[in-house]
């Protein structure tokens, strides 16, 4: 008998996966008396490794304590702080999940994106991918128009009535005359409020750029994206790349839309659309009323319950003087005349869009030519809801360009034609390299056309370019240029020289339109011999016309001695100039000085670096500020001495920002979400939060940052035994923000220039002084602390200030009869004008610990205070005395089990006002309180933990919580 053996096949999936699993997920129940039942969930899990031949897995799922949804999951991606899972292979990819997009290789969809979806590729001799996104950002462009003198905040605003909206984070570019800067090193970015804030000088001559994604609140939005590219033979390939993103009109997020609404978006067109804001609701049941003021101008008032308020008002932001009216509270609006707002009340109505881009390129490369075309058509919807204006939707770009290279020269030519409308999601032109141009800018949607012959020459320590452009914009100008760019590296006692010249005309087609010619010079040379570098760099800038013109003319040399990896020493002057032709008279509005030095210690243990800049301006023409300067400092230090026996550390920056006031006020935010209470005390399980209204009108101030730390530990460097007991730590902590500039004494904090009722804007003050002693070798330690903290801070709708001085003294006994014990007494002083009180308290305090077992101890404390106080007029005194007997047990049974109990007595003798009786633990009486807590190790991975709290104060209902959280760790 003959048996066939048969091979037996490969098992799908191999057996052992090299696959790592980490997280935790943890549910949380709570329970009050306050009839409140709370359930909340988090998940983090961290997924990595290979489930098969070629199949890879990447993961990570986290939601942070999001709470359960109805099906008791997390399966809805929103509900997810940060989750994506990519399954992939050496040629594909499937990805969902919280995901970045980027298209590169085409001249105009070099587009980068964030979104919250899915995206599928696969690549073999041809590439295919697909992404669909629920959720993502609009691209918007901006320039950021610099005012003298402030580095920040600038905002990123799209529009002048759109004020509510998030930058996608990561998502912006800044570039400045041409560079892009780094966000951390060159600028920093507050995301929520879309706020940049430049740390390094910047002037109102830059030209700056920024491109962002953001993310508004007014529909739904989803976007298809779709990219391929087909090796149609070894030099030649095909690829396309498709963007289509589209708001969902029937779901509005902000407000409902009327009939009438509806009726007004379809009749609008491309036109902004405004509706009805004000409505006439039964008398007394409005939130308004309407008034008359001594010039005849009728306005409405916020006024809740009052019998004439018999309107509600919808309010629309229409930007900083187009409105009549300001937000002073979260929804409520002040009349403030005409012109003299930013809010308006009718409705602005925010059509739904639809946009879309779809490019074909074709491209042949081999060493001896590259060419290509590319075309691309383009959609833009501004308003789905309406039929009108939508014969300008669509528009068409078409792109061509030759490379011939040979030798060590190389000929480009390139053709672009645009029709006019055009809407990209990528660039039109990059911006880096089209910065010399930035006097005649145009808007990119005109319809135009352009061609460009250059010729360069390449080797390795000289290159250069000669570039001829034709742009013809209809109906608008034509433009004849040439560029040259050249550049050689230094060598020997040759200098380093980059020259960048561009001459333009423009010959405009109006009557009424001056022709005139364009100049833009731009110099660097640079000379170094070995630690001695000298550099030079010039820029001339100039647009004129027959009747009108505008120039620019820089010069700035800077000398450094040494390398910034030890030593290094650096001085730079620049001087520009500002004119303009008006009537064929050249006139000079603008001239300034700016002096920077750098310095930079980097020896060992001394890290020292600083940097200075002081910038003066000359305004001849103006009538108001002829003259002003400004200070721009950075200082950073590291020090130590003496083997480490004395030890500084330092930061200071001195900036010149724009101050914009803010309002706040407490909202309920409901039972125990808070982290205040009514009076606006932080308090644990709070039922209120802080809001905040930043006004839109700001005001140019300093700002100054200095933090001081000094420790000594004298016993480095002596034999004494006394010293080597004796450490010693000083930390000196200073803000402030003030509206008087330029006033050097304040930059060292001296007495009577900060901290000042008529220019501060925000001022803290804050020292510490700590000293340990160690009198018996660890056994007997004491430590002795001063603290002095002062605020005034105008930043809201009052000023207030505070004042607390400490005093506190700590002995600690270790080991003493098997007792731990730890004593401590405090005398404090305090002042608020916020509750204009001012207070005194003098504690005392014990505590006893002693450990019954390796796994178990027990502690007691007890501590008295004497509190006296009042109202800084005199009136609402009160002496409080606080007595207080704490006990707690804590122990650990089998490695499994944990529980700690803490008991809490508190009695409170007032005598005097009961004024302030409204901070519970102010009131006279007794204070129980309980807490519990027990945790359960069910094995390595998992546990459970209880948590009961009680609390009791006087004339309050008590306060009890339970809570049972699930953990597991994987």
């Amino acid at each position: 008998m003959l048996t066939e053996i048969k091979k037996r096949k490969s098992p799908a999936f191999i057996e052992e996966t090299n696959l790592e699993i980490r997280g935790t997920k943890t549910f949380a129940i709570s329970f009050s008396d306050e009839s409140t039942f709370d359930l909340k969930q988090s998940l983090f899990v961290n997924l990595s490794g290979e489930l098969a031949h070629n199949v890879f897995i990447s993961a990570q799922l986290s939601d942070s304590q999001s709470k359960l949804s109805p099906e008791g999951d997390s399966k809805e991606l929103s509900s997810l702080d940060n989750m994506f899972i990519r399954i992939y292979g050496h040629n594909y990819e499937l990805a969902m999940g919280d995901l970045e997009l980027k298209y590169s290789g085409t001249r105009y969809l070099d587009y980068f994106t964030k979104f919250e979806g899915i995206n599928a590729w696969l690549k073999g001799k041809h590439y295919v991918q697909t992404a669909f996104s629920a959720g993502g950002g609009k691209n918007a462009s901006i320039k950021i128009t610099v005012i003298e003198g402030k580095q920040g905040p600038y905002y990123l605003r799209v529009n002048d009535t759109q004020s509510n909206f998030i930058v996608v984070a990561g998502s912006e570019e800044i570039f400045v005359d041409g560079n892009k800067w780094e966000r951390g090193i060159d600028y920093s970015i507050d995301y929520s409020e879309g706020s940049v804030m430049f740390k390094q000088l910047i002037s109102a001559a830059n030209n700056i750029t920024a491109r962002f994604q953001y993310a508004d609140e007014y529909y739904p939005q989803s976007s298809y994206l779709n990219s391929t590219q087909l090796q149609l033979s070894e030099h030649l390939t095909l690829a396309h790349h498709f963007i289509w993103q589209q708001d969902d009109k029937n779901n509005p997020l902000l407000y409902e839309f009327s009939a009438s609404d509806l009726d007004s978006l379809k009749t609008a067109g491309d036109n902004n659309v405004w509706g009805a804001g004000v409505f006439q609701v039964e008398p007394g049941t409005g939130d308004y009323k309407r008034l008359q003021n001594s010039l005849n101008e009728y306005y409405f008032e916020y006024a809740p319950g009052d019998t004439l308020a018999c309107y509600n008002v919808v309010f629309s932001f229409v930007g900083s003087g187009n409105g009549d009216y300001e937000e002073y509270s979260t929804g409520k609006y002040r009349y403030v005349g005409l012109g003299l707002g930013s809010w308006l009340p009718q409705k602005l109505l925010v059509p739904a869009t639809r946009k879309g881009n779809l490019d074909l390129a074709l491209n042949y490369t081999n060493a001896n030519l590259n060419g290509g075309i590319e075309v691309l058509g383009s959609v833009n919807d501004r308003n789905t809801f309406s039929s009108l204006d939508d014969e300008d939707n669509n528009a068409e770009l078409l792109y061509a360009y030759l490379e011939v290279p040979f030798s060590l020269y190389a000929l480009n030519i390139d053709y672009e034609q645009r029709s006019d409308k055009t809407s990209l999601f990528g660039k039109y032109r990059p911006i880096e390299n089209e910065f010399d141009f930035a006097s005649i800018d145009t808007a990119d949607s005109l319809a135009q056309q352009e061609s460009n012959i250059q010729i360069s020459r390449r080797q390795t320590n000289w290159n250069s370019s000669l570039l001829y452009r034709y742009r013809r914009v209809y109906d608008l100008y034509t433009l004849q240029a040439l560029r040259f760019i050249t550049s050689s590296s230094g060598k020997g006692l040759l200098p380093e020289i980059n020259v960048h010249s561009t001459l333009s005309t423009q010959d405009y087609a109006k009557d009424n339109m001056q022709d005139g010619t364009m100049q833009y010079h731009q110099g660097y040379l640079s000379w170094t011999w070995k630690i001695l570098r000298l550099r030079f760099e010039t820029l001339y800038n100039l647009l004129d016309t027959k009747e009108l013109g505008n120039s620019y003319l820089k010069l700035n040399p800077v000398i450094s001695l040494g390398n910034a990896s030890s030593l290094l020493a650096q001085f730079s002057w620049t001087t520009d100039n500002t004119k303009v032709k008006e009537t064929r008279n050249w006139d000079e509005i603008a001239n300034t000085q700016t002096y920077a030095l750098k310095n930079i210690v980097n020896l060992n243990s001394q890290r020292i670096d600083l940097d200075i800049t002081h910038r003066e301006i000359n305004q001849p023409l103006s009538t108001t500020q002829p003259k002003s300067n400004y200070d721009l400092i950075t200082f950073h230090s590291s020090n130590s001495f003496l083997k480490n026996a004395i030890g500084l550390y330092s930061n200071y920056q001195l900036n010149q920002t724009e101050f914009y006031p803010k309002i706040r006020e407490l909202q309920y935010v409901g039972s125990g979400l808070g982290y205040y209470d009514s009076t606006g005390v932080s308090v644990s399980n709070g039922d209120y939060d802080w809001v905040y209204i930043t006004s839109s009108t700001g005001s140019l101030s300093t700002e100054i940052n200095c933090l001081l730390n000094l420790y000594l530990k004298p016993g480095n460097i002596s034999a004494s035994n006394v010293l080597k007991r004796l450490q010693s730590d000083t930390s000196i902590n200073l803000t402030e923000q003030s509206s008087k500039r330029n006033n050097w004494k304040s930059y060292f904090f001296f007495p009577g220039t900060v901290y000042d009722d008529e220019t501060t804007i925000y001022g803290r003050q804050n020292i510490e002084e700590v000293l340990w002693l160690d009198l018996v070798n660890n056994k007997l330690t004491a430590n002795l602390q001063l603290i002095m903290e002062r605020t005034l801070d105008k930043r809201y709708q009052t000023p207030d200030r505070t004042f607390s001085f400490s005093q506190l003294g700590q002995i600690d006994i270790k080991g003493y009869s098997a007792y731990n014990t730890r004593l401590q007494f405090s005398n404090e002083t305090n002042s608020d004008t916020r509750y204009l009180n001012e207070t005194k308290i003098i504690g005392a305090s014990a505590l006893i610990q002693r450990n019954l077992t390796p796994q178990s101890n027990i502690q007691t404390e007890l501590s008295y205070s004497s509190e006296s106080g009042g109202k800084q007029d005199g009136s609402e005194n009160y002496q409080l005395g606080s007595l207080s007997f704490s006990p707690a047990l804590k122990s650990v049974f089998m490695q499994k089990y944990r529980f700690s109990a803490t008991l809490g007595i508190t009695y409170n003798n007032l005598s005097g006002s009961h004024y302030f009786s409204f901070l519970p633990q102010k009131r006279e009486g007794w204070i129980p309180s309980i807490n519990l807590n027990g945790v359960y190790r069910i094995n390595a991975f998992s546990m459970i933990t209880l948590d009961y709290r009680f609390t009791d104060y006087p004339r309050q209902t008590s306060s009890q919580e339970l809570k049972l959280e699930f953990k597991a760790e994987i």
